[in-house]
C-alpha cells in the first residue's frame, strides 16, 4: 500500500519477497527499492494510477524466482472521492501462462487440421450452433463457410438430413458420450435430385 507521494505504507510478507522490502521500510518511497520483476520501471507503473485515476496491469518475471508475475496498481480514494494513495499487487501466474502456451500450441495442431483434413469438420457451442467449419464440409452442404456460423444445423439444412442431424447433436449433449460412424442418406436443399450418402461422427468437448 502507498500513500500519494508513493511512499509505503505497509505491506504483505510475499510483496516484500519482490520488492526486497523489510520491516523497517515504511514511510519509504518505492524509487528507494530493488525488486525482482524483469523490465519494469515500477515507480512509473505506480505514478501512472496517480496519474489517470484507473487500475492499470502489466505482466513480468520474477527473475529470483522464475515466475511470471502479473503486477496491478489500483486508485483507493478516501472520503470525498479523492485518490489517497496506491495498492499495488503481484499475482504468481505461472501456471496459466504455461497453460496459455499449451492452448495456443493445440489450436495451431487444429488449425492445421481444418485446413489440411480431406474429412469436413464443424464445431458446435453448447446451443448446438455452428461456431466454425471447414471448407470441406461447406462444400459438402453447398454453402459458404460464413452461411453455416451462429446457426443450428437445421437452419443450414432444412430437410430430413437437418433433423437427424440435431438429434444426434442433442443426444450427444445430453449423454456426454460420442456418436460414430452414423451413416446418411438423402438429398440436400442445395442439390436437389442428387441422392448422397455420408458417414458421420459426433463428439463432446469437455
Amino acid at each position: 500500500f502507498l500513500d500519494k507521494n508513493l511512499y509505503i505504507r505497509r505491506f504483505t510478507p510475499a510483496a516484500a519477497a519482490v520488492v526486497n522490502l523489510r520491516p523497517g521500510d515504511v514511510n519509504r518511497p518505492i524509487s528507494d527499492f530493488t525488486h525482482q520483476v524483469e523490465n519494469i520501471n515500477l515507480e512509473d507503473f505506480v505514478k501512472s494510477v496517480l496519474e489517470s485515476k484507473e487500475a492499470v496491469e502489466q505482466e513480468g518475471f520474477n527473475t529470483n524466482t522464475n515466475e511470471s508475475l502479473l503486477l496491478r496498481a489500483y486508485p483507493y480514494r478516501k472520503e470525498g472521492g479523492g485518490v489517497d494513495g496506491v495498492v499495488l499487487t503481484f499475482l504468481e501466474v505461472t501456471e496459466i501462462k504455461g497453460m496459455q502456451s499449451q492452448l495456443k500450441e493445440a489450436n495451431t495442431v487444429l488449425e492445421t487440421v481444418y485446413d489440411t483434413s480431406p474429412v469436413g469438420f464443424a464445431l458446435h457451442d453448447e446451443n448446438l450452433k455452428f461456431l466454425r467449419v471447414n471448407k470441406v464440409l461447406a462444400e459438402i452442404d453447398d454453402l459458404p463457410v460464413e452461411e453455416h456460423v451462429g446457426k443450428l444445423v437445421t437452419e443450414v439444412i432444412p430437410s430430413a438430413v437437418g433433423e437427424r442431424a440435431l438429434t444426434m447433436h442433442q443426444q450427444v449433449l445430453a449423454t456426454g458420450e460420442p456418436i460414430l460412424d452414423v451413416e446418411f442418406e438423402g438429398e440436400l436443399p442445395a442439390k436437389p435430385g442428387d441422392y448422397r450418402y455420408w458417414t458421420a461422427s459426433y463428439f463432446p468437448i469437455e
